[in-house]
């Protein structure tokens, strides 16, 4: 399952894939995150990274990772 969460992130593009790093790997703030990047404003920064989440989703959804997952909770039930 990792595994198709790696590849799922590859195939985002580098700005998706670099906003999760920082924002999920490093922890940083959105404030940190702005300066990095060199966004707008904090508001510009949580855009992106619901936006990169929801491309990040689909591509999840697309590979049958939800369907996997679900399966594997009916079975241990």
């Amino acid at each position: 399952m990792i595994a198709q969460v790696r590849k799922a992130l590859d195939c985002l593009p580098t700005a998706d894939r670099q906003i999760l790093h920082l924002a999920f790997e490093e922890d940083l703030s959105c404030a940190d995150i702005m300066k990095i990047m060199g966004k707008p404003s904090v508001s510009a920064v949580t855009s992106h990274i619901y936006r990169a989440l929801r491309r990040l989703k689909g591509l999840l959804e697309r590979s049958g990772y939800f369907a996997e997952e679900f399966q594997k909770r009916r079975e241990e039930r």
